[in-house]
């Protein structure tokens, strides 16, 4: 005889059963989720993100490039220190790359390793005192427009050899003694972000408008070497490119980000600041290449050198690209 199906235990176990299959199909969902997939971001990919900077770009008349005005070849200084150094020995420093982007442009490239934006001393002291001193970026501006570029000559005597590369320092100063700055169309400022990591005070707290006492500030020395040149040389531009992502060291040893950690007067976004400023007082431009570069905490490791700060060959190509981009759309106008 033929059993009847008890259907109150029946219907309790398979809902029970399906209750168990459905729990299981979420928590397996939600570990795939939670996992995430794997995405490989190509380099057109990168290149059609807009990202939100605050570029202050001054544009002076179309005409200063122009033959009719001018020889029509755009001449351009770089003042820097290691980032935009690193890659002159196999030509991929960021300035290599940037020459192939735009041609027709002569770039001096007077970046010097361990130099600095900043002076260590508000006021002058001899070579022989501190040497390091007369190749911050406002001594280099000042000696070459009061024509005293023996005062870095006499200090490479006292440089340390096993810190500067002194056979660099020496073609530099050959090279910078030889240029007439009338030549010279624009600037660039192109320090990174040591004088964050060395903890230089961005602006003083008793800085005066014009910041011409406080060389040992980012706002002083920039608005300051600025003023030096105005006078004979109103017609160049200058542009301050600030630096990119780069990493702190914190107390216990361990890597932080510049843009969340105080290395002692404020995190990297103080000197973005100060420069910003200058930018308004001084009239330079101002090129932001921290949030127009991908390069932050998420990709760094990719870009960035073991100490933290030297972008690699990579991450030069892609600051060198948005430099060129900038000065080929709006500071170098094309002739028609």
């Amino acid at each position: 005889m033929k059993r009847k199906p008890n259907w109150f235990r029946i219907i309790p176990c398979a809902l029970a059963l399906i209750a168990v299959i459905c729990v299981i199909a979420i928590v397996l969902k939600l570990m795939i989720w939670n996992k995430g997939q794997k995405v490989i971001i190509t380099d057109e990919d990168l290149a059609s993100i807009t990202l939100d900077t605050s570029d202050n770009i001054r544009i002076l008349p179309p005409s200063i490039f122009r033959p009719d005005t001018d020889d029509g070849i755009p001449t351009i200084v770089v003042f820097g220190n290691d980032s935009y150094y690193e890659g002159l020995d196999d030509s991929t420093s960021i300035m290599d790359y940037v020459k192939e982007e735009i041609p027709e442009a002569v770039i001096y490239n007077f970046c010097l390793p361990n130099s600095k934006l900043t002076a260590d001393n508000p006021e002058e002291l001899s070579p022989q005192e501190s040497p390091e001193e007369y190749f911050s970026f406002f001594w280099l501006c000042l000696c070459k427009k009061l024509d005293r570029l023996d005062s870095q000559k006499t200090a490479l005597n006292y440089l340390d050899s096993s810190k500067y590369d002194l056979a660099r320092y020496k073609q530099v100063l050959t090279e910078y003694e030889a240029l007439d700055m009338q030549s010279v169309d624009l600037v660039l400022i192109c320090y990174d972000g040591h004088e964050y990591l060395d903890s230089v005070v961005p602006i003083a707290p008793e800085e005066d408008i014009y910041g011409s006492s406080k060389v040992t500030t980012t706002l002083g020395s920039l608005t300051s070497s600025v003023y030096v040149f105005n006078d004979d040389y109103p017609d160049i531009q200058y542009i301050y490119l600030s630096p990119i992502f780069c990493y702190a060291i914190d107390e216990n040893g361990k890597k932080a980000d510049c843009d969340k950690f105080d290395t002692g007067n404020g995190t990297i976004a103080a000197h973005f600041n100060a420069a910003k400023t200058a930018s308004e007082q001084a009239g330079i431009s101002y090129m932001d290449l921290f949030t127009g570069v991908a390069i932050n905490e998420e990709t760094a490791d990719n870009y960035l050198a073991s100490d933290g700060i030297t972008p690699n060959k990579e991450a030069r190509r892609l600051i060198a690209e948005r430099i060129a981009k900038l000065l080929s759309d709006r500071l170098i106008p094309k002739s028609k």
